[in-house]
């Protein structure tokens, strides 16, 4: 008989976290669902029985992406059972805890090792405040064309090329946007921002040795994270200045700075987590976070490869911190 100790940590999410299964479980709008789902699949605002609000003219109130149309496929949370129906209000939704195991040590000197960490799904999620909710419908934000932005270093060898051929520099580029994933007709169900969760761990060694390094794991990956944006903002930059400053380049110059203002509100999000990792623990967990922000994944040797997703407030997805631990004795035969 040897002794394990019990350890209760609680988390909150400090972005959306999406946990969907495979394809196979998705819901489409077109195949088995029922007449009840059909206010589910739509984009706009809900209600707190899920039907579409409207104003006061009988318009529909749209959503955070500011659509109004139907999602053709909605991929839920993880939920335990088979469902035929999508309707969220009664599914028994969890959090593995293999999932939670790989958040706290993918990544760390603790990830390869075969560590006796047990760890208990997750059931009960609670959401801060009356009216808040723990799960909503989004539909995430993608990074596209971010791969077509010239190096630094590339722009003189352009600029000659250009006065050659008589073409543009900026000939064959497309300007990088963040574009709702699939037009926006893919719907993911997600663990909404601020809702709170308990883990139960038994361990027999000393979990804060863990925690330690998880930190400072989760600190490289921001770094890592926080230059990949500043680097694409740069080069956007320099894209912008590419384009003459009158008329006949206006929308391309308004284009270059929406992307350049959506990459910067990322990149406040990322810096704020950084300021508080020191003395937070942090993790990152779910899907829709890029290769630069996988925990399993080495890095990605040419870092334009991996995507950028994030919500309709420019969060990235899929962080969340332990705010509390406790612990309690236990013992294994």
């Amino acid at each position: 008989m040897h002794s394990l100790k019990e350890y209760k940590l609680f988390f909150q999410t400090r972005s959306p976290l999406i946990l969907s299964p495979r394809s196979s479980h998705a819901f489409y709008r077109d195949a088995l669902w029922n007449e009840d789902d059909v206010k589910f699949f739509k984009t706009g605002e809900k209600d707190k029985n899920g039907a579409v609000k409207k104003d006061k003219n009988g318009a529909v109130k749209t959503d955070e992406n500011g659509a109004d149309k139907t999602y053709n496929i909605i991929y839920p949370f993880y939920r335990y059972g088979e469902y035929k129906q999508f309707n969220p209000q009664h599914p028994a939704r969890y959090i593995p805890g293999s999932s939670i195991k790989g958040a706290i040590t993918a990544g760390t000197d603790y990830g390869s090792k075969s560590l006796s960490l047990m760890v208990d799904d997750v059931t009960e999620f609670h959401a801060k405040g009356p009216d808040a909710k723990s799960f909503s419908i989004i539909s995430p934000l993608k990074s596209q064309y971010f791969d077509q932005l010239p190096k630094l270093s590339d722009w003189e060898a352009r600029k000659r090329e250009a006065m050659i051929s008589g073409k543009k520099p900026t000939d064959c580029i497309t300007i990088p946007k963040l574009l709702p994933f699939f037009a926006g007709t893919v719907g993911l169900e997600a663990l909404c921002d601020d809702v709170e969760f308990c883990v139960v761990i038994r361990y027999g060694g000393n979990l804060d040795e863990i925690l330690a390094d998880t930190r400072q794991a989760t600190i490289r990956i921001l770094k890592k994270y926080l230059a990949q944006l500043n680097d694409y903002k740069e080069r956007t930059e320099i894209l912008k200045e590419q384009y003459p400053d009158n008329e006949n380049e206006v929308s391309n110059r308004e284009s270059c700075q929406d992307t350049l203002e959506s990459l910067q509100r990322i990149i406040e999000h990322t810096e704020a987590l950084l300021k508080e990792a020191d003395t937070k623990t942090f993790r990152f967990m779910g899907g829709y976070k890029g290769l630069m922000r996988s925990l399993t994944m080495s890095e990605p040797s040419d870092p334009d490869q991996s995507a950028i997703f994030a919500n309709a407030q420019y969060q990235p997805f899929g962080y969340i911190e332990i705010v509390n631990i406790e612990t309690a004795e236990t013992e294994e035969r």
